[in-house]
């Protein structure tokens, strides 16, 4: 912290302009299984990867998205489940949910309408065999291969 402190006082008036964010220092101990599993719960909502880090264990993965997501939402790093963050990560969560876009059914292209759901890779199979038949009765009976 003295660093960026004696940073900012070296570039003067220009140090506004680089808007560092507050890093906290860690703290001490760690938050309750119930929060540190709703937090996993609301990442899982808001498509973070947390890999294979067990439920409610606090692992670096879990710090990791914490300290991403507060400086994404502008809160003060910490790489804790403050209060401040969880409930800004049920707020994005249920906005998330709350999106009429992902409610619709997806829209239907010209294919879809024409056939309404025939699936185009066997239609496809058929078409090719059909003109295949078509072929062997256009040559009139003669052989594939000659010899």
């Amino acid at each position: 912290m003295a660093a960026l402190a004696a940073v900012a006082l070296a570039l003067g008036p220009c140090s506004a302009a680089l808007a560092v964010p507050a890093i906290m220092p860690p703290r001490a101990g760690k938050p309750s299984p119930p929060t540190v599993l709703e937090v996993q719960r609301l990442f899982r909502v808001l498509g973070y990867p947390l890999g294979h880090e067990r439920g409610g264990s606090f692992g670096v993965r879990t710090r990791g998205a914490l300290s991403y997501f507060q400086r994404k939402y502008g809160l003060p790093i910490t790489g804790y489940p403050d209060a401040r963050t969880v409930a800004e990560m049920r707020a994005v969560a249920t906005s998330l949910r709350a999106d009429p876009a992902r409610d619709r059914p997806p829209p239907r292209d010209l294919v879809d309408r024409v056939l309404g759901g025939v699936p185009i890779l066997g239609l496809g199979l058929a078409c090719a065999l059909g003109l295949a038949l078509l072929a062997l009765v256009a040559r009139g009976g003669e052989p594939l291969l000659r010899r």
